[in-house]
C-alpha cells in the first residue's frame, strides 16, 4: 500500500513540476526561432529535477521503510522508470504544443494572406477611376443649349452611372445583371457622344445573369476599346457581349486601331486581370486577331466563390 501511495505522490509531483517548467520555458522563449534553445533548457531542467527528486525521495523512502534488500538496484530501476515517465510526458505535451502552434501559425498566415490580398484589392479598386467624366462634360456642354431635353436625360444617365460606381465601390463582385444595367446607362452616354458611330449589343441567356464578375469590368473594356480604336461614320465601333461554350463572358470589339499610337499605361486591362487573380485565381484571357479584340471574363457562381474562400 505504501508503494502505491508513494508512486501516486511521485506521479503528481513529477507531472506538476514538469508542467510548470514547460510553462516557464514557453514564456521565457516564446518565439519559434527560439524553439531549439527552449527545448534544450527545458529538457535539461526537467531531467535534472526528475533525477534529483527521484534519488532524494527514493533515498528517504528506503531509509524510512528499511524494507528493501537491494537498495542500489531498486534506485536504478526507480530512476529509469521516472525518466521514462517524464520523457513520455514531455513527448505528449510537446506534440500537442507543436500541433497547436502549427495550427495557430497556419491561421495567422492565412489571416495575413487575406489581409494582404484585401489591401491589394482595395488598391486596385481605387484605380478604377472613370476616365469618361471629362468627355461626358464636354458632350453635355455641347448639347445643353441646342437640345436641353436631351441634356437632362444625359445628366440623369450620367448620375446613374456614378451612383452605381459609388454603390459598388466596396464590393468584390457584382452580378452580371447589375453590371449590364449600368452599361445600359453608359451606352446612352456613348451614344450621345458618338451617335451611330458606336454600337453595343449583348446576347446573354437569362440563367447567366445571376453569375458574378469583377465590378466595372465591362465599363473598363469599353473605355479601352474607345481609346485605342477609330470611331467614325465609315468605321463605326461595335462592341458585342456573348457567352462562350465554357460559360464565360466574351467581350469583343472590331479592331480598327488608330494610326497614331495612343499613350497607355495598360492599367485598365491589368486592373481587371489582377482583381480576378486575387478574387478567384481564374485567368482573364486577352487576344486579338485580324478582325477583333477579344477578352474572356470568367463568370463566377457566388456559392462556389464563397466556398473557396472559407
Amino acid at each position: 500500500m505504501e508503494k502505491w501511495m508513494m508512486s501516486f505522490i511521485y506521479c503528481i509531483l513529477y507531472w506538476e513540476v514538469n508542467r510548470l517548467i514547460m510553462i516557464w520555458a514557453r514564456k521565457r522563449w516564446p518565439l519559434q526561432t527560439e524553439t531549439s534553445k527552449r527545448l534544450n533548457r527545458q529538457i535539461a531542467a526537467q531531467l535534472g529535477f526528475t533525477l534529483l527528486s527521484a534519488n532524494v525521495l527514493d533515498g528517504c523512502l528506503y531509509s524510512l521503510l528499511a524494507s528493501e534488500q537491494n537498495f542500489t538496484k531498486n534506485l536504478i530501476m526507480g530512476n529509469a522508470a521516472s525518466l521514462y515517465n517524464v520523457g513520455l510526458t514531455i513527448a505528449i505535451y510537446e506534440s500537442i504544443y507543436f500541433f497547436v502552434q502549427a495550427k495557430k501559425s497556419t491561421i495567422e498566415s492565412e489571416k495575413l494572406k487575406r489581409e494582404n490580398m484585401q489591401s491589394q484589392l482595395d488598391t486596385l479598386r481605387n484605380q478604377v477611376n472613370p476616365h469618361f467624366l471629362f468627355n461626358s462634360l464636354n458632350t453635355l456642354s455641347s448639347i445643353i443649349h441646342e437640345e436641353p431635353d436631351l441634356a437632362v436625360d444625359f445628366v440623369q444617365k450620367l448620375s446613374k452611372v456614378y451612383r452605381y460606381i459609388l454603390e459598388i465601390r466596396e464590393k468584390d463582385l457584382i452580378s452580371l445583371k447589375e453590371e449590364l444595367r449600368c452599361i445600359e446607362a453608359y451606352k446612352f452616354l456613348l451614344g450621345i457622344r458618338f451617335g451611330k458611330n458606336f454600337s453595343y449589343e449583348h446576347h446573354i441567356p437569362k440563367e447567366k445573369l445571376d453569375h458574378y464578375l469583377a465590378p466595372l469590368s465591362l465599363q473598363i473594356l469599353m473605355e479601352n476599346a474607345i481609346k485605342h480604336n477609330i470611331i467614325s461614320r465609315k468605321k463605326p465601333l461595335k462592341i458585342k457581349l456573348s457567352i462562350t461554350e465554357e460559360g464565360n463572358l466574351l467581350v469583343q470589339n472590331n479592331l480598327q486601331k488608330k494610326k497614331l499610337s495612343v499613350s497607355s499605361t495598360k492599367m485598365g486591362l491589368q486592373n481587371i486581370k489582377s482583381r480576378y487573380e486575387i478574387l478567384t485565381k481564374q485567368e482573364v484571357q486577352v487576344w486579338e486577331d485580324e478582325q477583333f479584340f477579344n477578352v474572356i471574363l470568367p463568370l463566377i457562381r457566388i456559392d462556389m466563390y464563397e466556398g473557396s474562400n472559407n
